[in-house]
């Protein structure tokens, strides 16, 4: 490889590691049975949760979400935007 091809693979190699999402990115929230956390996100696309017999989600709007728990227990809610997706345990 020369000098050049050299350059343009450690170009692309730094833009892959700046717009990745790391998969292990995990915050944990915590919800109370019927109680309701308020979550402000920036531009949400889609959210996803495990156990929705656990926790559910309602998006208000692209940077809003109301996250609702409904029994005991722990689930994982992930959630895309536009710059990648976000993981999150839920108690």
């Amino acid at each position: 490889m020369n000098c050049r091809g050299i350059k343009i693979f450690i170009l692309v190699m730094l833009l892959i590691s700046m717009f990745a999402v790391p998969a292990f990115a995990n915050e944990k929230i915590d919800v109370g049975i019927n109680s309701s956390r308020i979550l402000n996100l920036d531009n949400v696309e889609r959210i996803a949760v495990a156990n929705p017999e656990i926790a559910d989600v309602v998006v208000v709007s692209a940077s809003e979400v109301i996250l609702v728990g409904k029994t005991a227990g722990t689930t994982t809610m992930h959630v895309w935007a536009q710059g990648g997706r976000n993981s999150y345990t839920v108690d």
